[in-house]
């Protein structure tokens, strides 16, 4: 079961790259699940006038992609 993010702040998009990268060691796929939900979430947070600093909501999100991990598609 998905847990539904609520992004609203940077502290939360930073909050969900922390835990990511928990998961990294131990499940890259879920990881990598868990990266793809967090970059729709802000998006959707920025798209419905929800978010705080979008800028900074979206830069972090980002950044994710600089976490090395294996990524795959399936």
């Amino acid at each position: 079961m998905k847990t539904a993010l609520k992004i609203i702040t940077p502290d939360d998009v930073r909050e969900s790259v922390k835990a990511l990268s928990a998961v990294i060691q131990r499940d890259p796929g879920a990881a990598h699940s868990q990266e793809d939900a967090l970059h729709l979430e802000v998006l959707k947070a920025i798209s419905e006038d929800r978010c705080r600093q979008p800028r900074v909501c979206a830069a972090l999100a980002a950044s994710t992609e600089d976490i090395e991990f294996p990524r795959w598609c399936g």
